[in-house]
């Protein structure tokens, strides 16, 4: 059986530049099921790092300054979010990590 989908170039572009640059970048990282992960952006890019690296266990803190990014954010996996026009970054994850920190930063 074969299964044809009709996708437009702009989509397939998207789709190949964005997730294929996040997953390249993410596996080069090596196992980061136990770490915490703050991804800076959640354009194409970043919300495919924060899809993947939540996939793979990774506990995720994704920054951004659009709302609506935000929200597209913690429905592909993060944990955490926080806009930096409303506060700090270094302050909440401050709080969020009980003072520890990230183990990784991904800026997109």
């Amino acid at each position: 059986m074969r299964l044809l989908v009709e996708l437009r170039y702009r989509a397939v572009a998207t789709i190949g530049c964005g997730t294929g640059t996040a997953w390249g970048g993410i596996k080069r990282l090596g196992n980061i099921g136990d770490s915490i992960i703050a991804v800076f952006g959640q354009g194409p890019v970043g919300l495919s790092a924060t899809m993947f690296a939540a996939a793979m266990g990774g506990r995720m803190i994704a920054v951004v300054v659009k709302p609506a990014r935000l929200a597209h954010a913690q429905g592909l996996g993060a944990d955490e979010i926080v806009n930096p026009a409303e506060a700090a970054v270094p302050n909440v994850v401050a709080d969020l990590t009980g003072g520890r920190g990230v183990d990784v930063v991904i800026e997109t």
